[in-house]
């Protein structure tokens, strides 16, 4: 049997050591929640959230030459890489051309309604006379060459001014230097570059293999511009941080649980053979459930990954009980296999109840909505199981296989070092039991008293502590103002056509809300691809334009003026297609002749993207948006933001504290009564619960430890983990037939304080994680478990030899 359960292991862990890491917190949203399920709607249909950020400084004088030169070959480095789908540091003078030429074969489809009667005015005779005025004194300075005398031939009479401005960025929050077209820092010091990926940070491979490109691109960038430091910054970057810290955090925590318990352990029971048996089953036991985890739910995230240091941390209780009763039983003169079997039949029992208590606390976070939380229910829940399968199977055919223990004589189980000074203290506590009780409830009622101060924080930025990451990208958008998280208003319809109609009903609702200081500009990909209806109704609202005779004046005008009238044959051949439909419209789903999909368009659905102004919050800004135009949001307008989604935690946070608290707290009970079968028992078991619980929560309140997302996981956990002292004391203590409560704790008291200080030691590895919010995890379970333990081992026995002095008066 042992040698079929070990090859089942090794199979499962080589299954768990394939489970993938999943570190956004997309992987923590609720499912079912609007903002959760908007924002996967968002990353899944249009692609990546965040560009990927490069900051160029340069060491010496500003100069914008280089800085641009800089940047032209750290774009062009990064297209050959093949990872990046486009690069932009600006807006140049040849991007310029390229989007006027591409506006101007388009005019009458993209012009306002508000910017006609200008249009008119500029194709008037005397203002065809104007414009060309103007070029023909510029033609004789050293201003029109180049790109400008070519954006002259395409554009002679600024008609582009009338488009709104084509292109990503437009609108956004980039800093646009206007004189030289760049995204440059106040100071003219920095020039921010955005690349765009291929695959979103989610994809981890990807960031992986683009963040080794991406090092490779600067270190070869180092060589050729000397004098400019390059930095970076992005998602990609925090998704391979937060994988490698989770990896990390895995094994910190495996290990140091592993050595405290083993530190315990040898100075205890100092018997180092023994300490091995007893890490093999547990060992073994978080195999398991790793390659169980893997099969389903397929993957970790940085709240299950707690579920090794619980195991680790309640595993070795059963195991320990079970082993100390052996022992007792063999130094009362049993052979080995009579006192197994007097072991299991005298902790069975409590091991089973301690056991599927547990399993039922963390089987009840899958009811609740936090991701998070709900996953690492099920794991820990077969966590429980797996440990049942070691600790009554596994581990009595270990023991019953190993060679003979010398138990020495009958004496307690444990050193006196442990038990003594419980049984002195319970002694004691005896002669003085009103007082003892009475500071005891004194202690409990003022921890209670403080849960009220208790907060709850939906802060993600907190729970990441040292933050690599989140300090690279603050560095490199510093000297740029930073760039706040956008809003995305996302409208569907059955079609593009639709999509974009839909989008183009929030464009006048963006306007209002930067007028009123909420946002600082908006970006829609309808501004400079409108619908189709839009197209026709612009393109029939100038139909009375004649285009044909504002080509022959302009001809005219340019022969009085001396200028070639074969200079401006491109505007002409635009102009003489102007009146054509079929010529001017646009193709809805394309942004140029190379057929690229257009930015902010995903099959039927387009999306529109606020700007928010720093200090302003997504849900203020959408709560006045939604007084502003009501009709806009609909069930069938998503909002996607990241920004609202952590808002929205907040409240998860606080509903789920108290519906996961109140269904463990009703499945121990369950459990606890119908094996006990009587409430005054059920009231005793219960105890280290509520008194460890509530000097938990008003020991967090005390110190100013928030309830967060992590250790959110851990508070109601308590139920699980408390019940075990109270069961084992209760149990043993019918089992000796209300025998004096001294000899309990020389024996159970014993391995509860041994096994309670290792599930301390378990949770208190998590201490050593790089997150935040693990740490707090592991504060709040030292606290809880910790005054769980001292009330199990200083008040419980107090109340039993209370319990037993009664029931002999009585008798």
């Amino acid at each position: 049997m042992i040698i079929g359960y070990l090859l089942l292991t090794a199979a499962l862990g080589w299954v768990g050591s394939r489970i993938t890491l999943k570190a956004d917190i997309t992987d923590l949203l609720p499912e079912g929640d609007p903002s959760g399920d908007d924002l996967r709607f968002y990353l899944r249909e249009f692609g990546a959230t965040d560009p990927f950020f490069f900051s160029l400084t340069r060491d010496g004088p500003d100069d914008d030459e280089a800085l641009e030169e800089a940047a032209s070959s750290l774009a062009a480095k990064l297209a050959a890489t093949g990872l990046v789908r486009d690069t932009r540091y600006g807006f140049s003078e040849e991007e310029g051309i390229d989007a006027a030429r591409r506006a101007m074969a388009h005019l009458p489809v993209l012009v306002p309604a508000e910017r006609m009667e200008d249009l008119r005015q500029r194709l008037s005779p005397e203002g065809i006379r104007t414009a060309l005025a103007r070029l023909k004194s510029r033609s004789a300075t050293l201003t029109m060459a180049g790109p400008r005398k070519q954006l002259a031939s395409e554009d002679p009479l600024a008609l582009i001014e009338l488009v709104p401005a084509p292109g990503p960025g437009a609108g956004a929050p980039v800093p646009l230097d206007p004189a030289s077209g760049l995204f440059l820092s106040q100071d003219g010091a920095s020039l921010l570059l955005l690349a765009t990926p291929r695959r979103p940070p989610q994809d981890m491979e990807f960031s992986k293999k683009l963040l080794r490109a991406v090092e490779n691109v600067e270190a070869e960038m180092a060589e050729e511009s000397a004098g400019i430091t390059i930095a970076h910054a992005g998602g990609h970057l925090f998704a391979v941080q937060d994988e490698a810290r989770i990896r990390h955090d895995i094994a910190s925590t495996v290990s140091l649980s592993l050595g405290a318990i083993a530190t315990l352990f040898a100075l205890i029971l100092r018997r180092l053979r023994l300490l091995l048996i007893l890490l093999v089953p547990l060992t073994l036991s978080t195999l398991w459930t790793l390659g169980v985890a893997a099969i389903y739910p397929g993957h970790l995230n940085v709240v299950t990954v707690a579920f090794a240091a619980i195991l680790l941390g309640m595993g070795d209780d059963s195991l320990t009980h079970l082993y100390l009763r052996f022992r007792e039983e063999t130094a009362g003169g049993l052979e080995r296999a009579a006192a197994l079997r007097a072991a299991l039949g005298a902790t069975g029992p409590s091991i089973l109840l301690a056991t599927l208590t547990s399993g039922l606390a963390f089987a009840s976070l899958t009811f609740v909505q936090f991701r998070g939380l709900s996953e690492l229910g099920l794991i820990a829940a077969i966590g429980m199981v797996n440990l049942l399968v070691s600790v009554l199977f596994l581990f009595p055919a270990m023991l019953s296989l190993g060679p003979p223990i010398s138990m020495g004589g009958g004496g307690p189980a444990l050193p006196g070092l442990v038990t003594e000074p419980i049984v002195r203290f319970h002694r004691w506590g005896v002669k003085h039991r009103p007082w003892v009780l009475a500071a005891a409830a004194a202690v409990v009622l003022v921890a209670g008293a403080a849960c009220a101060r208790l907060q709850f924080t939906s802060d993600i930025k907190a729970l990441r502590g040292a933050d690599p990451a989140q300090e690279s990208l603050d560095s490199v958008l510093r000297p740029f103002g930073g760039i706040p998280d956008p809003i995305h208003l996302i409208r569907e319809g059955s079609d593009v056509e639709q999509a974009l109609e839909a989008a183009g009903e929030v464009v006048p609702l963006c306007g209002k809300l930067r007028d009123e200081g909420l946002i600082t500009g908006c970006s829609s990909v309808t501004s400079w691809l409108p619908p189709r209806s839009v197209q026709r109704a612009r393109f029939d609202a100038l139909s009375s334009i004649p285009w044909s005779a504002a080509a022959a004046e302009l001809r005219a005008e340019a022969e009085r003026m001396d200028l070639r009238a074969g200079f401006f044959a491109p505007f002409l051949a635009n102009l003489a297609r102007y009146g054509d439909w079929e010529a001017v419209r646009m193709d809805p789903g394309l942004t140029g002749p190379e057929g690229v999909p257009a930015a902010g368009l995903a099959g039927s659905a387009a999306a529109v993207s606020l700007f928010p102004v720093s200090g302003r919050t997504p849900s203020e800004i959408l709560a006045r948006a939604r007084r502003i135009e009501p009709r806009l949001f609909d069930p069938e307008t998503r909002v996607a933001s990241v920004g609202l989604a952590v808002e929205r935690l907040a409240s998860v946070i606080q509903a789920d504290f108290r519906r996961a608290s109140l269904i463990a707290l009703i499945a121990v009970a369950a459990a606890a009564l119908a094996a006990f079968r009587s409430a005054a028992r059920l009231l005793l078991v219960a105890v280290p619960v509520i008194s460890g619980s509530l000097l938990m929560l008003g020991g967090l309140a005390a110190l100013g430890i928030p309830i967060n997302l992590m250790n959110l996981v851990a508070t109601p956990l308590v139920f699980g983990l408390g019940i075990h002292f109270g069961v084992y004391i209760v149990h043993r203590h019918l089992q000796e037939g209300g025998a004096d409560v001294p000899k309990v704790l020389r024996h159970t008291g014993g391995a509860i304080a041994l096994t309670g200080l290792t599930t301390i030691a378990g949770f208190g590895s998590l201490l050593s994680a790089e997150f935040a919010g693990l740490r707090s995890m592991g504060w709040v379970v030292v606290l809880g478990i910790g005054g769980c333990l001292a009330a199990a081992l200083l008040i419980l026995p107090l109340l039993l030899h209370r319990e037993t002095s009664g029931s002999r008066r009585s008798r």
